[in-house]
């Protein structure tokens, strides 16, 4: 192998040998030859006067001058990776010390923001002690209020059905009367309650037989088509109330298929 072929595989070998890569593991590899240059045997002083006795100056000359060049190459080489490396170096120190800087902020905010959370927490715990002894009195004053707001409905209920009858809005008033059927029925024994009661159902009696007089009225042959399938609705809206009403289910149906018979 020539010189200029062989430089690369040197400059390769002494960089690995600058940073101890597989350097033990070649050295195992290779044998002892104190003649090769690049062997870990090699003898100076042995490789010098080989060839001060085999070769002319000239060629002295020539060898000289391919190491001084491949020494100042190597040299070189070797500076500027050890410049890369200081500057990755500083780099990663820089990094280090903004990251030392960072976690330390960190924990002065974690720091400050436990101490707000437990002065929250014992402000809140101020609070609810606070309030405990009047949270069953307001609990029982919402109580009363819907009590309340309930018995105005019902103290209402006569003037609001009487209300929907003129607007003619039979299915609200039925919504009405059937939300508060169950406990008309049940207190109707008091007189206050009483009173409501049977106007209430004084007022549903005659939306009944409103209702019923629509079913059973006799429809005219002489309608157009249009009016007779206004008319059925009507009739079939008005089963429909009657059924709400919890009138009876058979009568009702067969009324209405004797319609369309």
């Amino acid at each position: 192998m020539s010189e200029r072929q062989e430089r690369p595989r040197r400059a390769r070998d002494l960089l690995k040998n600058f940073y101890g890569l597989e350097a033990a593991e070649e050295q195992q590899k290779q044998k002892a030859e104190p003649g090769s240059i690049n062997n870990h045997a090699f003898d100076v002083d042995s490789y010098c006067q080989k060839q001060l006795r085999s070769q002319d100056l000239p060629h002295l000359l020539r060898m000289n001058g391919a190491l001084a060049r491949e020494i100042k190459d190597l040299d070189g080489g070797m500076k500027t990776l050890v410049y890369e490396n200081y500057n990755k170096f500083i780099a990663a120190t820089d990094t280090i010390k903004q990251m030392k800087k960072n976690v330390e902020n960190m924990q002065g905010e974690m720091e400050r923001l436990s101490s707000t959370m437990h002065q929250i927490t014992a402000s809140s715990d101020a609070i609810s002690t606070a309030l405990t002894p009047n949270r069953e009195q307001i609990e029982k004053l919402s109580g009363v209020s819907a009590l309340l707001k309930k018995r105005q409905f019902l103290f209402e209920l006569p003037q609001r059905l009487v209300r929907c009858l003129d607007m003619e809005a039979y299915s609200a008033a039925i919504r009405y009367y059937n939300g508060t059927r169950t406990i008309l029925d049940k207190y109707k024994h008091l007189p206050s309650f009483n009173s409501i009661y049977s106007e209430s159902e004084r007022i549903m009696c005659g939306l009944r037989e409103k209702l019923h007089a629509r079913v059973s009225q006799s429809i005219p042959e002489e309608l157009s088509d249009t009016e007779y399938e206004a008319q059925m609705r009507n009739i079939s809206d008005a089963i429909s109330l009657l059924r709400e009403l919890k009138e009876p289910a058979e009568a009702l149906r067969a009324h209405y298929l004797s319609l369309h018979a």
